[in-house]
């Protein structure tokens, strides 16, 4: 069974979540700076299967992990490439680049 969570507090959808995706504006792609663009995911997180106490919300790793989703595409005035983001998770999905559209529907 698989539910979608729409959260948007981090610390929450850390805690309750398996996966925890990520989406924001404040990204760069192909076409420069200076275009309107939808939001994106912009991190893909695997996490823990269960979580067992509400103690880890004071761990350290449960802090560094929140700590890192918050640096991630939020600030407009920071913007990352496409590919820097962290799509690592095994069922991320990356949308393809122009130049890689053009070359997969090449006949």
């Amino acid at each position: 069974m698989t539910i979608f969570f729409v959260t948007h507090d981090m610390e929450e959808a850390v805690y309750l979540g398996t996966r925890v995706l990520v989406l924001s504006q404040n990204y760069l792609d192909d076409r420069g700076p200076g275009v309107k663009r939808g939001s994106r995911i912009v991190a893909d997180y695997a996490l823990a299967n269960a979580v067992t106490s509400t103690k880890v919300k004071t761990s350290p790793d449960f802090l560094a992990l929140v700590a890192e989703i918050r640096s991630v595409g939020f600030d407009p005035k920071v913007l990352h490439n496409i590919r820097e983001f962290n799509l690592k998770h095994p069922d991320s999905f990356i949308t393809p680049t122009a130049d890689e559209w053009r070359r997969e529907s090449a006949p």
